[in-house]
């Protein structure tokens, strides 16, 4: 087996771990993505119906609509409903919302002239908005999405309806007080969330200190064994005692680099601001050394050839775990 490094020269510093991780799909799960993609295929033709010929509003276009529909079919394959953690995939959801959510219903809202159906609507999907992505894309794709549909309102319908001052003041209001509720209720989320998740982490490192114990036990087993072929007459058994005793060994350091692993990825919430700077040529060199392998011969197998070094900025325990 060879271990090949070849690096190029960084553009861009690497980024830094977070406190509070992004997450761009909320409570990500197959049948969740899939639900979003049925709604979107059957709500948007639906409400343009509704809109259009039972309960008439001065604007509604059943074309977009149509094409709003069919970006629910997007999230219906089984290539983005199936592969949640892709980042393709994580990209193509949040664009969707965006323009399903903020652009869409803010332009809705601008070319009725306002109203309370339309009032009512942009309200109600802000909310809904910040249930579906994380809090920070959900802020910023709202005034984004507003923006974008007020400078296309202005550019292409001058002569739109307009609302009137009074009606934008309290309209203003209105979507204010559904924004800010979003907005807390997405923070507090991601509070919560966050609390749970170092409660986990926190357990997983407690249950690996814990395994320590019965794993020194197990190595002075191994000790005691070594010891014991040394003192046996029977070479084939002192021969067998002594493979056995050097498995035990091999079961244990392995066990315990799962420890050190976990450990490690209980601290993932509490890491330093700033991490060091790291050289990729000696860290393979270290963990190549430090590998439990299971015997010398595989050992002997690995072969580490540098053909250029460089240096990054990130975490040690981290990358050699």
């Amino acid at each position: 087996m060879t271990t090949r490094i070849t690096s190029r020269p960084a553009k861009h510093s690497p980024g830094r771990w977070t406190l509070a991780p992004v997450e761009p799909i909320l409570h990500p799960s197959p049948w969740r993505l899939r639900a979003l993609g049925l709604t979107l295929l059957v709500g948007n033709p639906l409400f343009g119906w509704i809109w259009s010929s039972w309960l008439r509003q001065p604007y509604e276009n059943l074309w977009l609509r149509a094409l709003l529909g069919a970006l629910g079919l997007v999230l219906l394959h089984k290539a983005v409903c199936t592969n949640l953690s892709s980042r393709v995939t994580q990209i193509v959801v949040i664009s969707i919302m965006w323009v399903e959510i903020p652009l869409f219903f803010s332009w809705m809202y601008l070319r009725n002239g306002g109203g309370a159906v339309w009032l009512a609507s942009l309200s109600a999907i802000i909310l809904v908005y910040y249930h579906l992505t994380d809090w920070r894309i959900a802020t910023l794709g709202t005034l984004s999405g507003a923006l974008l549909a007020w400078l296309l309102f202005f550019a292409l319908i001058p002569a739109g309806p307009v609302i009137l001052a009074a009606d934008h003041a309290v309209d203003a209001v209105v979507i204010a007080f559904s924004w800010c509720c979003a907005l807390l209720l997405g923070v507090s989320s991601a509070n919560l969330r966050r609390e749970q998740l170092a409660n986990t982490l926190a357990t997983m490192g407690i249950m690996a200190h814990e395994l320590r114990t019965p794993l020194s036990t197990a190595a002075l087993i191994g000790d005691a064994m070594q010891m014991e072929a040394q003192r046996q007459p029977d070479p084939p058994r002192a021969a067998q005692l002594d493979k056995l005793g050097q498995r035990l060994h091999s079961l244990v350091r392995n066990m315990n680099q799962q420890i050190d692993t976990q450990i490690a990825n209980a601290k993932l919430l509490q890491l330093p601001r700033y991490a060091e700077l790291i050289s990729a040529s000696a860290l393979v060199h270290e963990v190549v050394a430090g590998y439990p392998y299971a015997s010398s011969r595989q050992r002997e197998c690995v072969e580490v050839l540098i053909h250029d070094d460089f240096v990054f900025l990130s975490s040690r325990t981290q990358c050699t775990r």
